[in-house]
């Protein structure tokens, strides 16, 4: 072997080696880690599983905190893209989600500025990333100060928190608080079971593994005008362990991942 050769492989191995640890430490840096899981929805047609989700529909999220007496808190997300302005400056962000109060403390993001109780507790609030913000304000304190999501609904800036790492599935430049999106769609937004892409993420107590109440079913109601054969369930994976929760069923898990490898939970 060459020198030129033996350099190349040893370049490539390198690049491999680099790639394959940057991949399997996909969200190990989060501390509650171990005891966080997210939801996922699957749906079934004439008992043959139809469709796989993610971010399931409004009702799963309360449904299997109350279901499960193990969960401690749930974290309930809606993606949304849209022009944010702050003065003369004008944007369009695409890595927006509603959020509720939970998300922050549960996946460890610490204060920059402003302070994380209640910053995504009441309507209108916005958490802003430290990249967003430098973007929006430069040097200028953003605390307190009005964004306005297309030129029309106000945000109040209540928190800023470092940018999510590169080694993350849950990529986001800005937070809207879930009571806003309440507002704007009232029950629908946190009880309905047609309507989807809602993520939900539950933390438990530390060495428990969220098992299957007996009291209730995490099975969900039938929508009006679904087909007959049409059902629904709920798994959870965990977002730093790829070893599957112990469940009533059989599962198969990945990590959530948002890169285009990811798969979901699978029925095995």
């Amino acid at each position: 072997m060459t020198r030129v050769s033996s350099v190349a492989t040893f370049a490539y191995g390198s690049v491999v080696f680099r790639y394959v640890r940057f991949e399997r430490s996909y969200d190990k840096f989060e501390a509650n880690g171990p005891n966080i899981y997210r939801i996922q929805l699957d749906r079934f047609n004439d008992g043959k599983l139809a469709t796989q989700w993610a971010a399931g529909a409004a009702g799963i999220g309360p449904v299997v905190k109350d279901a499960l007496p193990e969960v401690t808190s749930l974290s309930r997300l809606r993606g949304t893209q849209g022009i944010m302005s702050y003065k003369d400056k004008e944007f369009r962000e695409e890595k927006m989600f509603f959020a509720n109060e939970a998300f922050l403390p549960m996946f460890g993001y610490p204060a920059l500025k402003g302070a994380i109780p209640d910053a995504l507790k009441n309507v209108d609030q916005v958490v802003l990333t430290a990249s967003a913000a430098r973007k929006y304000f430069g040097d200028e304190n953003p605390i307190g100060k009005i964004i306005l999501q297309n030129k029309q609904e106000p945000f109040t800036v209540t928190a800023v928190v470092p940018d999510p790492p590169p080694n993350t599935h849950l990529k986001f430049s800005m937070l809207l608080s879930f009571a806003t999106l309440q507002k704007f769609m009232h029950d629908p937004a946190t009880t309905q079971w047609y309507w989807d892409g809602y993520f939900a993420y539950i933390q438990v107590r530390p060495a428990r593994t969220p098992q299957p109440s007996k009291k209730r079913s995490t099975h969900s109601p039938k929508p009006a005008g679904a087909k007959n054969g049409w059902s629904q369930n709920t798994r959870w994976s965990s977002t730093s362990n790829p070893s599957p929760p112990s469940t009533s069923r059989p599962t198969t898990c990945q990590k959530p991942r948002s890169t285009a490898t990811a798969k979901p939970c699978l029925s095995s």
